[in-house]
């Protein structure tokens, strides 16, 4: 008979899949993960396993999502440090000093403050970019 495979789920980043390939084939279970390439950090890995497997696999991967833990208390930070920020200024400086010739400084770094206003304008109207439909 021959092997044929199905996607059993798919994940954001290659180490969840190879997470989920791990537990799986600790179980007993063949699976494989395919990582397709990308350009813009837009794509999914997806985990495959033997079509008459899929029920089992299901079951597993379910399993595994029930056992993992979140600390209530763990929380991400919602700011970025003050030093990256100011990092960040001074690098962004330098080059735009030497890529910029001087009579364009101020036409350019007001445009740059509009576009940076206008973004920040965007953020606190609640709005934000597109989503995947699963919602990541």
């Amino acid at each position: 008979m021959e092997r044929e495979p199905v996607v059993a789920a798919t994940y954001s980043h290659s180490w969840d899949a190879e997470l989920a390939r791990n537990h799986l084939e600790a179980e007993g279970l063949a699976a494989w993960v395919e990582t397709p390439a990308h350009f813009s950090g837009a794509f999914r890995v997806r985990l495959f396993v033997d079509a008459d497997r899929l029920a089992d696999a299901r079951a597993m991967l379910a399993e595994l999502e029930e056992d993992v833990e979140v600390d209530p208390a763990f929380e991400l930070p919602t700011r970025r440090p003050l030093w990256i920020t100011v990092a960040t200024i001074v690098l962004l400086g330098g080059i735009y000093a030497a890529v910029i010739p001087e009579p364009l400084w101020w036409p350019t770094a007001g445009a740059g403050l509009a576009v940076l206003w206008l973004i920040r304008r965007h953020r606190r109207a609640g709005l934000s970019a597109p989503k995947w439909p699963d919602g990541s």
